[in-house]
């Protein structure tokens, strides 16, 4: 039972992360009801590309990651295409990390330790960064306790929202205008995939929990997003922040900003160490890099982009859920109809999917992605 509960928080703590405080913004933009059909269908979406990805590997003998896999059923060209998904999408999450991190400790301590964001990012990036050195045990525990953490926070400001959310009070439906960035920001709010390897590493001898684990720690986080979401929300209306948590002082005060800080800050730093150590782990396994020049890589590569200037948050996201997201997805979907026809063991668990849905799938990522570079 302790496996299976953390293999459900690493998932769960690795898709909980930045975009959880550009939800609130994007709903009130997008309106109540985009906002909360894209998030479910999109929930419903990463749901079906995780089992799919979870089959892979359960179909693939040895331990890989996902250039791993594309190298080994797509060779050459796939790792190529896997790499590039990978390690710019996973840079491009740290840097939000970054943002937001650094933002969220600026709040909490600047009232006493007066220092400018310079500082208070390398205070962030210093503390993940030497976390991911921590074994997966150690990791897996942490994600577990965020995770609940997360969640009984969620509940407290859903709780404290719940008389605005019923009056309704200045929440649009719908606006047109808004529909792929809400589409855009809540893709990337769901992304967290990287994760599974390492929940099949957990769950090493229980595989057939897997399908089950991916299942919890999908939906775990969209439970999460709606009540948060909606909550902030309708509490801050027009006056609703892309940071979600500074627009609530008017209404909670001061300590309603702190506690929202703090909220953010585990949120961003548990999926800063489990992003991070997957691609430390992607760099060992796949281009047998040593661990110390991996870590490097790892860490120091998006602080140098973070330092010259690169801090546009719903730009970052954009990019990395449309563009990288997209690729990804539409790799996992072809990984999937090849390893169903080349693998090498016999999975826990398989999915059935009509080929049109997989057609219709590959279409919706490609067109995101073209949408998204044509308005750069």
């Amino acid at each position: 039972m302790k496996q299976y509960l953390f293999a459900i928080a690493t998932l769960t703590g690795t898709i909980i992360g930045a975009g959880i405080f550009t939800l609130p913004y994007v709903f009130f933009k997008a309106g109540f009801l985009s906002g909360l059909f894209l998030l479910v269908a999109l929930g419903g979406i990463v749901l079906l590309i995780n089992w799919l990805f979870g089959e892979v590997i359960l179909r693939t003998s040895g331990e890989h990651r996902l250039i791993g896999y594309a190298q080994h059923y797509f060779g050459k060209k796939g790792k190529i295409i896997a790499t590039f998904s990978t390690v710019f999408g996973f840079y491009g999450s740290i840097i939000a990390y970054l943002i937001l991190g650094t933002g969220f400790l600026r709040i909490v301590f600047e009232p006493i330790f007066d220092h400018g964001s310079t500082f208070w990012a390398l205070v962030f990036f210093v503390v993940s960064a030497l976390s991911i050195l921590v074994g997966l045990r150690i990791i897996s525990l942490i994600e577990l306790v965020i995770s609940f953490l997360l969640v009984v926070i969620a509940l407290f400001f859903a709780f404290k929202g719940l008389p605005y959310l019923v009056s309704g009070s200045g929440f649009p439906l719908f606006d047109w205008h808004y529909q792929f960035l809400a589409y855009s920001v809540i893709f990337y709010s769901l992304l967290g995939s990287s994760a599974l390897p390492e929940m099949r590493q957990i769950l090493r001898g229980k595989e057939k929990k897997f399908k089950s684990a991916i299942f919890w720690g999908v939906l775990i986080p969209v439970v999460v997003y709606i009540l948060f979401a909606l909550s902030i929300a309708a509490v801050s209306g027009p006056g609703t922040t892309k940071d979600a948590i500074s627009g609530l002082e008017p209404f909670f005060g001061k300590g309603a900003i702190l506690l929202g800080s703090f909220f953010g800050f585990i949120a961003v730093f548990s999926s800063f160490i489990v992003l991070g150590l997957s691609l430390r782990k992607n760099f060992q396994f796949d281009y047998g890099l040593n661990r110390h020049l991996a870590w490097l890589l790892v860490c120091f590569v998006p602080l140098a982009f973070y330092l010259l200037g690169i801090k546009d948050l719903l730009k970052v996201m954009g990019v990395v859920g449309i563009v990288m997201g997209g690729i990804e997805g539409v790799l996992l979907i072809l990984l999937y109809k090849k390893a169903d026809q080349h693998g090498d063991r016999q999975p826990e668990y398989n999915i059935t999917v009509p080929v049109w849905v997989l057609w219709g799938l590959m279409a919706l990522f490609i067109f995101g992605m073209i949408y998204q570079l044509a308005t750069l």
